[in-house]
C-alpha cells in the first residue's frame, strides 16, 4: 500500500504531482488541506535506489554525504536512525510552517 499523497490542485492547474508523506496537512505550493492518496503503482514508477541519488549531480550534497556515511553502517541501524531523523525534520518543518509569516507576510 503506497502512503504517500498528492495535491490535486497543482496537478490540474500546474500538471505538477508533488508528493507528501502520509501525515503532511497541506501542500506547501498552494496551500491545499485536500491532499488525496497516490494512486500510481509503485511497479508503474521507479524505484528509488542509493545508486541513483549517488550519481544523480543535482542530489544536494547533504544526502549524499548521508547516504554514503549510512551504507557503511549496520543496516537495521542506519534505517531506524533514518526514520528517527525523517521525523525529527518532519516535526520541525511542520512547526515552522505553523509559524505566522514575518511582518504579518508582507513585504
Amino acid at each position: 500500500m503506497n502512503s504517500e499523497l498528492h495535491c490535486p490542485t497543482c496537478l490540474s492547474d500546474r500538471k505538477q504531482r508533488i508528493l507528501y508523506a502520509a501525515r503532511q496537512p497541506m501542500c506547501v505550493i498552494c496551500g491545499n488541506t485536500n491532499l488525496i492518496p497516490e494512486t500510481d503503482s509503485a511497479s508503474q514508477r521507479e524505484a528509488l535506489t542509493a545508486e541513483m541519488i549517488l550519481a544523480d549531480p543535482a542530489a544536494s550534497h547533504w544526502l549524499t554525504g548521508a547516504l554514503k556515511s549510512a551504507l557503511l553502517r549496520d543496516p537495521v541501524d542506519a534505517a531506524n536512525d533514518a526514520e528517527a531523523l525523517a521525523y525529527i525534520l518532519d516535526r520541525h518543518c511542520r512547526l515552522l510552517l505553523q509559524q505566522p509569516a514575518p511582518n504579518g507576510g508582507k513585504s
